[in-house]
């Protein structure tokens, strides 16, 4: 029995992830040699982490320049003005609709926790059609496993009876940190970034077939 299910939403909820990364690319596209070339491998290796701490190491770490409160909110809207109209036109993975409705048809709880700033992440998430599905959606600056516990306490779950659904380490480790079960979605062709163990699935249709046997009911 499953008490509730918690979904990253770039690249779980939307083909969007590749998009950000190009945006993130974009921003830092003037930064001289070899610190570019770093700054684009850091980026590639940590798409689950907040744009806030991406941008705050990039700048000490790489630029060698601080970062205030006002830079980073510019950085933050510039970064928006070039994702947000792409994300809510971005496909879906296959399948995820017909596998949210099944989901709520059979009564389960479904949040999205996610490493977007709250307010874009609702706007996106409600103007692509998905807000009904979802009992909260939260996101930055709260981190991922900070909001996931605040909702398991919110919500009095157990979180042995709930499963995370990400594509990048961190939302792993984010449901590790409370105790949940976790499903990485890896498209098809795409590396998995997963230990061996991880049960993993390349779109919502092969996560449905298997969610019978994975949890040994239909919920």
């Amino acid at each position: 029995m499953i008490d509730a299910v918690f979904f990253d939403f770039d690249g779980v909820l939307a083909e969007s992830a590749d998009l950000k990364q190009v945006a993130f690319a974009q921003l830092f596209a003037d930064a001289p040699e070899p610190a570019r070339g770093a700054i684009l491998a850091f980026l590639a290796a940590n798409p689950g982490l907040s744009r806030y701490a991406k941008f705050e190491r990039i700048h000490r770490e790489w630029l060698g320049r601080p970062l205030d409160a006002d830079g980073m909110a510019a950085l933050s809207a510039r970064f928006a003005a070039l994702v947000v109209e792409a994300v809510v036109a971005c496909p879906a993975p296959p399948g995820v609709d017909d596998f949210l409705a099944a989901r709520q048809a059979a009564g389960t709880p479904m949040f999205v926790a996610s490493a977007t700033p709250q307010d874009e992440l609702r706007h996106i998430v409600a103007r692509r059609g998905l807000a009904k599905w979802f009992v909260e959606t939260r996101g930055a600056p709260r981190a991922k496993a900070d909001n996931i516990g605040d909702l398991l306490a919110a919500y009095r779950l157990n979180p042995a009876r709930c499963v995370m659904i990400g594509d990048g380490m961190q939302d792993h480790q984010a449901a590790a940190a409370h105790g949940l079960r976790f499903i990485g979605r890896v498209p098809a062709g795409a590396a998995n970034p997963f230990p061996a163990d991880v049960f993993t699935v390349a779109d919502f249709h092969a996560l449905a077939l298997a969610w019978p046997a994975l949890f040994s009911q239909t919920a």
